[in-house]
C-alpha cells in the first residue's frame, strides 16, 4: 500500500546500507565500492530553474537516507567512520545523462525496437581518468569495474536492457594498484530492484553458471519486508517503564594507577611486539637498444638499519597517537627490554604502529577495570522517536516476533540472533522485547557500544548481547572491553545485563 516515492525510498535506503556494509569490509583492502542507480527520468534527479540547478526527488531522498545511514556507522567503533565523516552527502553522488544544447542533463533516447538507451552506452565513454576515479579519496566514480550494487529506480521490461544494466556490475573489480581481484567473497553483485527483476536475475544467474562452471556468477536480489510497530505494546506500561529505565545519558570517569599502567604497557610490548626485517629485492637483467628489459637473476638482501635513512620522533608519535604525555611514553620505553627496542631500527613504522596499538589496548583494558558511570539525565527524544518510524528489512535478515515483540519482525545480524529472537518471542517469561536501534549507544573508552536486545523478563528489566560463543577467550579483546564497560553501565542503572547465545541461558 505504499506509493511510488515510498517504494523508491526503500530501494535507495537498502542500496546505501548495502553499499556502506560492503565498503566497510573492502575499505581496508584498498578496494573502492560504487553503487549505480538507473532512473526513469532526469527530473527526478536534477531539476533546473532561473536560479540554476537543484535536487530532484531521488537526489533529495538519497542525501537524507545517506546522512541517516552514516550516523549508524558513526555510532560503531571503526576507522571507516572517519573516512565517511570526511565525505559530504552532496559530494558522494553524481549523475550522468545526455546533455542538451543548454548544457543541462536530459533524458536519453530509447531504441524502442531493442529496448536500449543511449545513456547506458554513453556510460562506457564518460571518463578516461580511471586511476583517479578508483582512488578512495575521490567521493564519486564512473566508468570503472568496481560497481558492487545496482539499484533500478524504474521498471525495465526489456531483457536486453536489463542485461545492459546488470552488465555494469559484472566486471572484476580492481584495487588501488589497478590489479584485478579474483575472489568469490568479494565479487558479489547485489541488485536492488522491483519484484519483476527476480525471475530475470535467477534465469541470468543460471545461464552464467551453465556457461562458466569455473567462475559462477552471484547476483543477489533482495525482497523487502515492512516491519510494523505493535502500537498496543508500544503504549504498554511494561515497555514504557523499560524504556525509561534504560534510556539514560551518562558520563564516565576513569582513574589509572600510573606505575601499574607503565609496567603493563611495557610488558605487553615485550611479549607481543614482533618486527620482520625489511628485505630489498635486487633484480639483474639486460636492456637492449630499444629499451626492452629482459629479466635475469634476482636476490633479496636485508636492510639492517632502516631507521638510518629517515629521522623519527618516536616519543612524539607515540604520545600523539596514545594521547599520553611524553613523560609517560619515555617511562614505558625505559621499561621495555633493550632487545625489543633494537627492533625499531629494523622497521620504525611497524614498531611505532604496533607499540601504539599495544599501549592503547592496555589503556582500554585498565580503563574498563576502573571505569565508573554517572547517570546525568534522560537521553533526548530522538532515539525514542526513531522507534515509531517505519522500518524495512531484507526478508533474509528478519525473525518473526508477533507474540511479544515490539515489532512483528526483528531485524537480525546473524542466525544466532534469529534463533534467539524466536526463542524469546515464544517464552512466557517475556512481557515485551525489542532489538535496540543502532543509535542506542553507550560511551566506552574504546568507542561507542550498541547492545542487541532489551526485554522485560519475569517482570525485570534486561539488556542482552547475543554472541555465537560466550567464552571470553573466543571474543576479541575490544569486544571484551566493551562488554565489561556495559556491565558496569547497566549495574549503575539497576538493569540486568547478559551475554548469551541462546535464550535458555537467560532464564536458567
Amino acid at each position: 500500500n505504499l506509493n511510488e516515492d515510498e517504494l523508491r525510498r526503500i530501494q535507495i535506503r537498502e542500496t546505501i546500507e548495502t553499499h556502506l556494509r560492503r565498503e566497510k569490509i573492502l575499505y581496508s583492502r584498498g578496494i573502492k565500492v560504487l553503487s549505480l542507480f538507473f532512473i526513469d527520468e532526469v527530473a527526478k534527479y536534477r531539476k533546473y530553474n532561473d536560479d540554476g540547478e537543484y535536487n530532484g526527488i531521488y537526489a533529495k531522498i538519497f542525501e537524507e537516507e545517506y546522512s541517516d545511514a552514516v550516523k549508524n556507522f558513526e555510532s560503531q567503533d571503526s576507522s571507516y567512520s572517519g573516512y565517511l565523516a570526511a565525505i559530504k552527502p552532496e559530494a558522494t553522488h553524481a549523475g550522468y545523462f545526455s546533455i542538451d544544447k543548454n548544457n543541462r542533463m536530459t533524458d536519453g533516447k530509447i531504441n524502442k525496437k531493442e529496448g536500449t538507451s543511449d545513456d547506458i552506452s554513453a556510460f562506457d565513454l564518460i571518463m578516461r581518468d580511471k586511476e583517479r576515479l578508483l582512488n578512495l579519496g575521490e567521493p564519486v566514480g564512473w566508468d570503472n569495474p568496481n560497481v558492487f550494487q545496482i539499484c533500478t529506480l524504474k521498471n525495465s521490461t526489456s531483457d536486453i536492457r536489463r542485461r545492459q544494466e546488470i552488465g555494469r556490475g559484472l566486471r572484476l573489480p580492481v584495487n588501488q594498484e589497478g590489479l584485478r581481484i579474483i575472489d568469490g567473497e568479494i565479487n558479489l553483485l547485489t541488485v536492488i530492484a522491483s519484484e519483476s527483476y527476480t525471475n530475470f536475475a535467477a534465469g541470468l544467474q543460471s545461464e552464467f553458471r551453465e556457461n562458466n562452471e569455473d567462475s559462477p556468477a552471484i547476483i543477489n536480489t533482495r525482497a523487502q519486508k515492512k516491519i510494523t510497530l505493535n502500537r498496543e505494546r508500544f503504549e504498554s506500561p511494561e515497555f514504557r517503564d523499560l524504556w525509561r529505565k534504560i534510556n539514560r545519558r551518562s558520563i564516565y570517569f576513569v582513574s589509572l594507577n600510573e606505575s601499574a599502567f607503565i609496567n603493563e604497557s611495557a610488558r605487553r610490548i615485550n611479549d607481543s611486539l614482533q618486527i620482520s626485517r625489511v628485505l630489498v629485492k635486487i633484480e639483474r637483467g639486460r636492456m637492449d637498444s630499444d629499451f626492452n628489459f629482459s629479466e635475469g637473476d634476482s636476490k633479496y638482501i636485508p636492510l639492517e638499519n632502516f631507521a638510518a635513512f629517515t629521522k623519527y620522533d618516536l616519543v612524539g608519535k607515540l604520545a600523539r597517537q596514545t594521547e599520553l604525555s611524553r613523560k609517560i611514553i619515555v617511562e614505558i620505553l625505559k621499561a621495555v627490554n633493550p632487545g625489543k627496542l633494537k627492533l625499531f631500527a629494523l622497521n620504525p613504522e611497524i614498531f611505532i604502529a604496533q607499540s601504539i596499538a599495544l599501549i592503547n589496548e592496555q589503556k582500554s583494558i585498565m580503563s574498563a577495570q576502573n571505569i565508573k558511570y554517572e547517570v546525568i539525565e534522560e537521553i533526548d527524544s530522538e532515539i525514542f522517536d526513531s522507534i515509531e518510524r517505519e522500518k524495512f528489512a531484507n526478508e533474509s535478515e528478519i525473525a518473526a516476533t508477533p507474540k511479544r515483540g515490539l515489532y512483528d519482525y526483528a531485524q537480525c545480524d546473524s542466525e544466532v540472533e534469529k534463533k534467539f529472537a524466536n526463542e524469546m518471542d515464544s517464552s512466557e517469561n517475556v512481557s515485551v522485547h525489542l532489538k535496540l536501534p543502532k543509535n542506542f549507544a553507550i560511551e566506552t573508552p574504546t568507542g561507542k557500544y550498541n547492545p542487541d536486545w532489551a526485554a522485560v523478563i519475569d517482570e525485570k528489566f534486561s539488556v542482552i548481547e547475543t554472541k555465537g560463543s560466550t567464552n571470553n577467550r573466543d571474543l576479541r579483546e575490544i569486544e571484551n572491553i566493551k562488554i565489561s564497560c556495559a556491565r558496569k553501565y547497566f549495574d549503575s542503572l539497576g538493569v540486568k545485563y547478559n551475554i548469551a547465545s541462546t535464550f535458555t541461558q537467560i532464564i536458567n
